[in-house]
């Protein structure tokens, strides 16, 4: 009794394999879907500095109450501007405690800003309404920033007539 192979020909056989091989790699090589973007970008800063500004993320928002930037955005919304217009008052005349700004961007479908709302807030009244973790890791970051672009201590200039760095002999 003659034993018959699995597939009645080499062409049977080659196109099943092909078969597999590409239903294999369909199913893996599938594009991992993209992230929905978030209609906002959020900034912690000092008044009017957005050279120095650090964005607000995920990380950041998940040691506060906030679940989401639309949540922390809603919240933003509701910034009291007659306290802001005050409190840049005296800070331009050089009075009133530490001031920090929120700035909200809003962006649409391609993610380009269409709007900026800012709100400023004196810092202790920053701890109340957004919390004092996020607050103080904002604060953290802010200044790790800020001591970054603007550092405290410069390099000695090199001396133009010393090879060894402007080091005494």
């Amino acid at each position: 009794m003659k034993r018959r192979a699995p597939f009645p020909s080499t062409f049977a056989f080659t196109c099943a394999l092909a078969f597999t091989f590409t239903l294999t790699f369909a199913l893996t090589s599938r594009a991992e879907p993209k992230p929905e973007p978030h209609p906002y970008q959020l900034y912690w800063s000092f008044p009017r500095d957005d050279l120095s500004s650090i964005e607000i993320d995920d990380p950041d928002l998940h040691v506060s109450e906030f679940e989401s930037k639309w949540q922390f955005a809603a919240k933003m919304a509701q910034c009291d501007l007659k306290t802001a217009a005050r409190v840049m008052k005296k800070r331009a005349k050089g009075e009133g405690t530490p001031v920090r700004e929120v700035r909200v961007d809003s962006l649409d479908d391609a993610g380009k800003v269409h709007a900026t709302t800012r709100c400023v807030l004196p810092l202790a009244v920053w701890r109340v309404k957004i919390g004092q973790r996020l607050v103080e890791r904002l604060e953290d970051e802010l200044d790790a920033h800020v001591s970054f672009l603007v550092p405290r201590r410069y390099p000695k200039p090199v001396s133009a007539g010393t090879t060894d760095g402007g080091a005494a002999p």
